[in-house]
């Protein structure tokens, strides 16, 4: 069932060894601070220390924008976002939407080139990913990997809102529906009543 803003499914994961990308920042920061209060035999010349402030701010950076993986399915579209990256997937273009088993991803994360699609992947996930295959507004054909805590409940989300889009019936081929099924119905009534009638 679709909430009031059109979302079906949700994810958002959190990679859990994210800390491990403070590192390089925190040593940046250290570095820097021993560089400017002049502590060693040979002190850190002031420009460098300078410039490690804004190395650390950026890979700080870089930690908040990849520490979660984001995937969104709604009436319309799949949105997949890992940081500032992912693409924005209308259900329309899809012609594939599946599980598969890909084990070389489970040797690491981020946002990669993969056997002719774009893969988002956490690092940790399993090797169990959701492939999307689908075209452009060009036709171009497109392939999207993407991990997901529960790949099956995902590509059902998915596969559950294209067929939303797709079994929409109008007023006019329901209601001759209905009065296909009204007629099966009373033929069948009939045909019950036939031996009762010859009982008696």
């Amino acid at each position: 069932m679709a909430r009031a803003d059109g979302v079906l499914h949700r994810e958002k994961t959190v990679w859990k060894l994210h800390w491990l990308l403070l590192l390089g920042p925190i040593v940046f920061l250290l570095m820097a601070g021993i560089g400017f209060a002049g502590l060693g035999s040979k002190p850190m010349p002031l420009p460098v220390a300078f410039a490690m402030l804004p190395a650390a701010l950026l890979m700080t950076v870089l930690w908040a924008m990849f520490i979660a993986l984001r995937t969104t399915v709604t009436e319309r579209e799949v949105v997949i976002q890992y940081g500032l990256f992912g693409p924005r997937i209308p259900l329309e273009r899809i012609d594939a939407c599946r599980v598969v088993d890909e084990p070389l991803l489970a040797l690491g994360g981020g946002v990669k080139r993969f056997r002719g699609a774009w893969a988002y992947t956490l690092w940790g996930q399993g090797t169990r990913v959701v492939r999307f295959e689908w075209h452009g507004a060009d036709g171009a054909k497109k392939a999207t990997l993407v991990s997901s805590p529960d790949p099956d409940a995902l590509a059902a989300a998915v596969e559950r809102a294209r067929g939303t889009g797709r079994a929409r019936i109008e007023p006019s081929v329901a209601a001759d529906e209905d009065q296909s099924l009204a007629a099966e119905g009373s033929a069948r009534d009939a045909q019950q009543a036939r031996p009762d009638a010859r009982r008696s």
